[in-house]
C-alpha cells in the first residue's frame, strides 16, 4: 500500500467527499497515473492484475505522476468462479484472455502482418469471483469500477451476485463481435446489467472499421441509491469525466436540490472558475457581433468546437450551467 499526503490545493471536492472513492481496477497497469487523475487525492485504488508480467510493472511504478491516496494491488484473476483459469499470453499482452483468440474475426478486423492476438503461451491463473473480492479486500461498496478484461467482463459481473449493487459507476470494455472464442457480447452484458438496475449513460474510445464497431468502452451507473453520501460520491465522478448533465440528472432523480449541483459544478472549477467565466462571457460578446457576419460566425462556431474538445471547453460548459442554474 502506498500512502500519500493530501495537498489542500487539491481538495475541490470536501464538502462533497466524506471517506475515499473506492476504485476497482481490473486490468491494472503501470500506467496507474493516467485513472481519475483529477480525483487522485480522495483515491482508494484496489489495483487487479493476473498477468505476474503486468503484476509486477505495477508495483514497481513507485513514481506516479499522480499522489493517490491508496494503491493496493492484487495478483489475481476475476470470474465467474473460484479456481484455476488458464490464462493465453498473446504477443501483445493486452489481447491476452481467459479466452482464445477468434481468429476468423480477427483477420477480418486486423492487417494480415498483425501479430498481436498470436498466443505465445498458457499460464494457470488463481481465480476468485467478485463476491470474494468483496470479502478479501473488506470493500462495503465501490464507487467506480473500471473493467479491461478481453471477454471476461460479464463472467466478473455475474460473480458478484447481488453485489454487483454495490457498485455506483462501471466503466467497461465491451465488445459488438466475438474477438475472443465463446465470448459474450454487448447485448449480453447491458441484459445483465440491466436486471440489476444499472443505465447505460455513455460511449466511448469506440473502434470501428468504416462504422461497423468492433468494441469500445461502455459507462453504466446504478439508478437507485439508499445512501447518500454514496450518490454524492456517484455525482462527483461523473462530474470529473465530463458527464455533467448525467450527475444533475441523477442527483434530480434522487430529489437533491439544484443548488448541491450548482455547487458541485463550482468545486470542480477550483481555481480556473474566474478564467472559464471570463471567456464564456467573451464568446458570448463575439456571438452578438459575428452573428449578423456568416465568415466570422463560421470560425467563430469552429473555434468553439475546438474547444469543447479540451478540458478547458468542459470548464466553459460548466460554467453556462452555473449561470442557468442561477437565474
Amino acid at each position: 500500500m502506498r500512502n500519500y499526503k493530501i495537498m489542500e490545493s487539491n481538495l475541490l471536492y470536501s464538502e462533497f467527499i466524506k471517506e475515499p472513492i473506492k476504485i476497482l481496477d481490473v486490468g491494472a497497469n503501470e500506467h496507474q497515473e493516467e485513472f481519475l487523475s483529477g480525483l487522485a487525492p480522495y483515491c482508494e485504488i484496489h489495483a487487479v492484475q493476473p498477468f505476474d508480467k503486468d503484476f509486477f510493472k505495477l508495483k514497481k511504478n513507485q513514481n506516479l505522476k499522480v499522489p493517490y491516496k491508496n494503491l493496493i494491488a492484487y495478483n489475481l484473476g476475476l470470474a465467474e468462479s473460484n479456481g484455476k483459469k488458464v490464462l493465453n499470453i498473446t504477443k501483445h499482452s493486452g489481447a491476452s484472455s481467459f479466452y482464445e483468440p477468434n481468429k476468423k474475426i480477427v483477420e477480418r478486423w486486423r492487417l494480415p502482418s498483425d501479430k498481436s492476438f498470436d498466443v505465445e503461451k498458457k499460464i494457470s491463473v488463481d481465480c476468485i469471483t467478485l463476491a470474494e473480492f468483496f470479502k478479501i479486500s473488506n470493500l462495503k461498496s465501490i464507487d467506480f469500477a473500471n473493467l479491461t478484461a478481453n471477454a471476461s467482463e460479464l463472467d466478473i459481473f455475474k460473480g458478484a451476485g447481488n453485489l454487483i449493487k454495490n457498485i455506483s459507476i462501471i466503466k467497461t470494455q465491451v465488445e459488438f463481435v466475438k474477438i475472443w472464442e465463446n465470448q459474450e457480447i454487448f447485448d449480453d452484458l447491458l441484459s445483465h446489467l440491466r436486471k440489476y438496475g444499472f443505465r447505460l449513460i455513455h460511449f466511448l474510445e469506440m473502434g470501428e472499421i468504416q462504422k461497423k464497431k468492433i468494441r469500445g468502452k461502455a459507462i453504466f451507473i446504478l439508478e437507485k441509491f439508499n445512501d447518500n453520501d454514496r450518490l454524492l460520491r456517484a455525482a462527483v465522478i461523473l462530474v470529473e469525466m465530463g458527464l455533467q448533465q448525467e450527475a444533475k440528472w441523477i442527483l434530480m432523480d434522487h430529489g437533491a436540490d439544484k443548488k448541491i449541483y450548482e455547487k458541485l459544478l463550482t468545486s470542480s472549477l477550483g481555481k480556473t472558475y474566474n478564467l472559464a467565466k471570463a471567456i464564456y462571457k467573451m464568446n458570448f460578446c463575439v456571438k452578438s457581433f459575428t452573428s449578423h457576419i456568416w465568415p466570422l460566425e463560421w470560425i467563430r462556431l469552429k473555434v468553439v468546437k475546438i474547444l469543447k474538445k479540451t478540458n478547458f471547453g468542459n470548464s466553459v460548459s460548466k460554467i453556462s450551467e452555473i449561470l442557468k442554474l442561477k437565474k
